[in-house]
């Protein structure tokens, strides 16, 4: 099956390229990443051109709207629109994922979990505009439509750089 990862980002090109140099290290490849970049800098585009010709075993490509405020769900759905996998998996510009996170995706991946079933509920809810709750109101329309969450505790690990909780204290 073949994997497309997504990772959402602005303006956090020392990030993205930790994220994608993770992407980029494991066990197993995704059949491509794709960048949605909702209105970064020409700083962000240079890192992501400079990782995209370094990669040959795997495509990194840059799908960016103009920057008209907080729109991830409206940039998702264009890099959706964009992958050629069959699975989709959805990583923030700031999560590290671990050396087995494609190859646990490929052994949770069954029929009936994402790239069909998000374009059966029209993908994400582009009326989110801010930052806000589109992944949980996404999740109640793939609920409402039949669907489980497929998940594994000791699976799918990814590190988040910075993580501001609600208590004001920072992990890194």
């Amino acid at each position: 099956m073949k994997i497309s990862v997504i990772v959402t980002t602005y303006n956090r090109p020392d990030a993205l390229k930790k994220v994608i140099q993770g992407l980029l290290s494991q066990t197993q490849l995704p059949c491509e990443i794709i960048i949605a970049d909702d209105g970064s800098s020409k700083e962000t585009m240079h890192l992501i051109n400079e990782l995209a010709t370094s990669s040959i075993l795997c495509p990194v490509i840059h799908v960016w709207q103009e920057d008209k405020g907080f729109r991830a769900a409206r940039i998702r759905n264009f890099a959706i629109k964009k992958s050629t996998g069959e699975y989709i998996v959805s990583l923030d510009g700031d999560c590290i994922p671990d050396k087995y996170f494609i190859e646990d995706h490929l052994k949770l991946a069954k029929p009936g979990f994402f790239k069909k079933d998000l374009y059966s509920v029209n993908g994400f809810n582009q009326d989110f505009i801010g930052w806000g709750r589109e992944d949980s109101e996404l999740a109640i329309r793939l609920y409402n439509l039949g669907l489980q969450r497929r998940e594994h505790p000791f699976m799918d690990i990814n590190s988040n750089l910075w993580h501001v909780k609600m208590t004001g204290y920072a992990c890194i």
